[in-house]
């Protein structure tokens, strides 16, 4: 069976290492070959570990057309709508049991703690991790002591 693009009707692309690397920009290489794609009638979106917030820049610059996969999949919202498709967060009793673990005295200056909620960035301090963090995702932080 052979396979050409006009049997390919989904792109889905990754930001990091994929149509982003270290410079936390899209080349022009990238968005042509997303627009070459879609002149085909191939739809595109975005599948990531990142906030929606932060993902969001990419889904417009390479001018996705399907709704973002953040958090790994567990927030789909598409952008143009508003529309929430899935969001399933961490259990409140499971999330109080890991921020309960990861705070304990021993590991306080050995680990950053990222708490997200609402697609907003927690943490108990702003260290040099979530420095670097903010930095290349671009989203704001509220650093509130204990977690």
């Amino acid at each position: 069976m052979s396979s050409s693009t006009a049997d390919i009707r989904l792109l889905v692309l990754d930001i990091d290492g994929t149509i982003a690397g270290k410079s936390n920009q899209v080349s022009d290489r990238v968005k042509q070959a997303v627009k070459a794609a879609q002149a085909q009638g191939v739809r595109v979106g975005i599948a990531t570990g990142r906030m929606y917030k932060s993902a969001l820049r990419f889904h417009r610059e390479i001018g996705a057309d399907v709704p973002i996969m953040a958090y790994q999949g567990a927030w789909i919202q598409d952008p143009t709508s508003g529309k929430m498709y899935r969001h399933s967060p961490v259990p409140v009793d499971t999330a109080r049991a890991l921020i309960d673990y990861f705070e304990q005295p021993h590991l306080l200056d050995r680990l950053s703690v990222h708490v997200y909620r609402d697609d907003c960035l927690y943490v108990r301090k702003i260290d040099s991790d979530t420095e670097l963090y903010i930095g290349r995702s671009g989203i704001g932080v509220t650093p509130i002591g204990d977690l």
